[in-house]
């Protein structure tokens, strides 16, 4: 247990997340913003059978999302992040993941139209 509470303390002083003010302002109502977070856990049976492999496992996901029609009839949003997995001692089950997702929506308040995708 006492374990388990150092893993959990650790993860949490060292997990970070950046969303805050626009990396970029590209003319009015769109702004390009950097995303991230950065964390480390520990998993003491990473295949989930009976046979127990411990390991710490490091997550980095650099990213960004562009915004677009701020104060405009048509907003969106497209987002790109890469998901990266890296195991300390078995380096054969290292991941990476990209992540693409795009949202676009249109109101006049008569008509409505959306649009999502990822």
């Amino acid at each position: 247990m006492n374990k388990q509470i150092r893993t959990i303390a650790a993860t949490l002083a060292v997990a970070t997340a950046a969303h805050a003010a626009p990396f970029l302002a590209l003319g009015d109502g769109a702004e390009l913003f950097l995303t991230g977070t950065v964390g480390i856990r520990a998993d003491d049976n990473i295949f989930l059978t009976g046979n127990e492999v411990s390991d710490t496992i490091l997550d980095i996901n650099p990213g960004f999302e562009f915004v677009f029609g701020q104060g405009s009839l048509t907003k969106g949003s497209f987002r790109f992040v890469e998901n990266i997995a890296r195991y300390s001692d078995n380096g054969n089950l290292d991941t990476e993941l990209t992540s693409v997702s795009f949202n676009t929506n249109y109101d006049d308040e008569k008509s409505q139209f959306g649009v999502s995708a990822s």
